[in-house]
């Protein structure tokens, strides 16, 4: 499974303002870690560069936390936890840890099972009291061990209002699944007659000392919030859920989180056994990547690095640990464009190969063709469709071919959708019909586009275009039949 991410002058004036005002800028110096380095890298000088990082990257506000030598070197806030108050981030800020929530569950897990109060090989089904005589019964083959390896055979998530179906026999592919974790959570609170959130505040947040996180909204994270914010810098509505999910709802702080991956790294609360399930090997996830009962696996010389990220409206995060707790860090921030400046960050902090940055394919402030579209939005936002079209055609003599691949402009054109922005989307998805008139990928993409017009003509064309060029476009098949259907009946 690999993800792809998904202003003007005043707001990035205004930002450079607060953070120069909140961290006493010093002189930026690039940092590079030698794959031999020992020593923890400086905080302000860390400071200075991840600030300079955030303005290119329009990112509000982040929290970073470094491991060096079983320890919290330091903890690093930086810029506003609001766009709109321009209220600075501290080390009480809470974010939304989003997709981080699960090796809080996966460490649960290890912990209830050594505790004699939960199976983790029994099959979940079983728990939840599903009838064999008319469940797939590969259901039966579902424990809290393939839930947490992400080898249920579940998508990420149902289809809206559809079943919950079994795409691949448990135990044999990974496939990233949140519907696994809610199913694990489900089974684990009907096993104890408990909440998830009770449970981990007993098992998790209490003995290792995380006194500023919670599977649910408790109000007096209010006055701390990070609020989320769009990549344009937009605030969004607040996710304060009144009962855990074990995929996405954790809320923490950078220092309560490092803790727990310290606890991780050292086993602390946990059997031996248990211990090794987190921490062991247990499914390839492909591109050098493994996963254990819980978190992702990064090799490395010394070991397996244990590692995850987080993905939410409005919040993206990562953490990750060396095997002895020799290194590692926490980076929670406040912003959809978080993850441009992850593979900088690594690269500042850590010594180890990257292949977990890589696995995840995020775009990178880097990437050619991030710049391009970085440069058609802010075309589009300050003078239009005419404007983006000029800018495109004066790219070509600034950036390097690679810049205006296929990719780019459909990436452009999904944020935009994305944003409600669909006339916008439009015009640059028909840009890209130009640029490859031999593609059926754009065409698909132009009829999604004309579709969220409501235009179902223009729509039903362009989806026709796209599965005459490759009549093996199965999607678009399907919303020709649904274009038809809806056509027929107005």
């Amino acid at each position: 499974m690999k993800h792809m991410s998904h202003d003007n002058k005043k707001y990035r004036f205004l930002l450079g303002l607060v953070m120069a005002a909140a961290m006493m800028w010093s002189p930026i110096t690039t940092l590079t870690r030698d794959a031999q380095a020992q020593d923890a890298p400086g905080r302000d000088e860390v400071a200075a560069e991840v600030a300079a990082l955030m303005q290119e990257a329009r990112i509000e506000g982040a929290a970073i936390a470094l491991i060096s030598r079983g320890e919290v070197a330091w903890r690093l806030p930086l810029g506003v936890r609001s766009r709109v108050s321009g209220e600075p981030v501290t080390e009480e800020t809470v974010f939304e840890a989003a997709l981080l929530t699960k090796p809080v569950v996966a460490y649960l897990a290890q912990a209830l099972s050594d505790a004699g109060l939960f199976n983790l090989d029994r099959p979940l089904a079983a728990y939840l009291g599903y009838d064999r005589r008319v469940a797939d019964p590969r259901l039966f083959e579902v424990s809290a061990r393939t839930a947490l390896m992400h080898s249920t055979g579940f998508p990420n998530w149902r289809p809206a209002g559809g079943d919950l179906l079994i795409e691949y026999d448990p135990g044999t592919t990974f496939l990233y699944s949140g519907e696994g974790f809610v199913f694990l959570q489900l089974a684990i609170e009907e096993a104890t007659g408990r909440t998830l959130e009770s449970l981990a505040t007993e098992f998790v947040f209490e003995p290792l000392g995380m006194t500023s996180s919670s599977l649910i909204w408790k109000e007096a994270f209010a006055s701390h919030l990070a609020v989320a914010h769009d990549s344009e810098g937009n605030g969004l509505n607040k996710f304060t859920p009144a009962e855990a999910n074990a995929a996405f709802s954790l809320h923490t702080t950078v220092g309560d989180y490092a803790t727990f991956m310290l606890a991780l790294a050292r086993g602390e609360g946990l059997t031996e056994a248990a211990h090794m399930a987190l921490t062991t090997p247990q499914m390839s996830a492909e591109d050098g990547i493994y996963w254990s009962e819980g978190l992702g696996l990064e090799p490395r010389r010394e070991g397996q690095a244990l590692w995850h990220w987080g993905d939410q409206s409005g919040y993206r995060s990562f953490a990750y640990i060396t095997p002895g707790a020799e290194e590692g860090m926490v980076y929670l921030s406040n912003s959809e464009n978080g993850m441009l400046i992850l593979d900088r960050l690594y690269e500042l902090l850590l010594s180890g190969p990257a292949t977990s940055i890589a696995w995840l394919n995020y775009e990178s402030l880097d990437d050619p063709g991030y710049r391009l579209g970085r440069r058609l939005l802010d075309a589009l936002t300050l003078g239009g469709v005419e404007a983006a079209f000029a800018e495109y055609d004066a790219a070509r003599a600034l950036l390097p071919e690679e810049a205006f691949a296929e990719e780019s402009l459909n990436t452009l054109g999904y944020k935009l959708l994305r944003q409600g922005r669909v006339d916008e989307a439009i015009a640059m998805f028909e840009l890209n019909t130009v640029q490859f008139p031999q593609s059926y990928n754009v065409y698909d993409s132009l009829g999604e586009a004309w579709y969220a017009k409501g235009d179902l003509e223009k729509s039903l064309d362009f989806y026709r275009r796209s599965v005459l060029l490759n009549p093996d476009n199965e999607s678009g098949k399907a919303m020709i039949v649904v274009i038809r259907d809806r056509m027929a009946r107005n």
